[in-house]
Formats: C-alpha cells, structure tokens, sequence
C-alpha cells in the first residue's frame, strides 16, 4: 500500500490510519479521533488527516500519498459532504419525513446534524476579486 517514494512521518500515518481502518472499518475518522498508535503528544489522527485534505484541495498533496489515501475504504477528500448525505439518508429511509422543518424527534437530531455538515472556511471555494478598470 505504501509508495517507496513516501517520507517516513507520512509512513507513518499511512500505518496509523491503517490501522484505524482495521479496528473500525472505514477511513471515515472524526478530527479528534485517534489511533492506538499515535505518539503521544502528536496530533490526533483526524486532525493530520483533516490537514491531508486541506493540502489536496490547495494541489499540494503529493501524488503517492493521494493514491495511497484513495485506496482506504471509506476514504473521501470531502468527509462533510458524506456525513451530510449520510443523515439526509437517514431522514428519507427511516423516518420518512414529509416536513423537514419539525425539530423534534429523532427526525429532528438527524437534520440538526446535517445542517451542522458545513465544511471549514478554508474549504469553501474561493472568489476572486474583480479587478479595478485601469
């Protein structure tokens, strides 16, 4: 799974992440999470992963290590988008809600968390300033 052409420190979290993937069966690690292999007073898993992502979407993540993440099963470069799906999915599939707009109920917890799914600031596309006419 690792390229020869990876440093160690991203070894190394190729092997941590692994590793979670195992003991949960997906690659879908919230930003606190940590794996039991994690230094101590290193950043969580979640977190480095979370700056991965932030790198991938800048195209400064080397390609290696894009393929190396892409083969995790679960993995995917925008986590807020699958978790919004996954509580839409949710409302449709189990509660069958006709008005989307009631708070109570479990119905309700699962549209709170979705509404919660907006991605960081700094994933949010940019827009460019126009320019002053000379």
């Amino acid at each position: 799974m690792l390229d020869a052409t990876v440093d160690p420190p991203t070894a190394a979290l190729l092997t941590q992440l692994a590793d979670w993937v195992n003991e949960h069966g997906s690659a879908e690690v919230p930003q606190s999470g940590r794996s039991r292999l994690d230094p101590p007073g290193e950043r969580p898993l979640g977190k480095r992963l979370y700056y991965a992502r932030s790198k991938y979407a800048r195209g400064t993540l080397p390609a290696p290590v894009t393929r190396a993440l892409e083969r995790f099963p679960g993995w995917t470069w925008t986590p807020y988008q699958a978790t919004l799906d996954r509580h839409l999915a949710a409302l449709d599939t189990h509660f069958r809600v006709q008005d989307r707009t009631t708070r109570l109920g479990p119905a309700g917890r699962h549209l709170r968390l979705a509404e919660q799914c907006q991605p960081p600031r700094d994933q949010l596309p940019r827009l460019s300033r126009p320019t002053a006419a000379p």
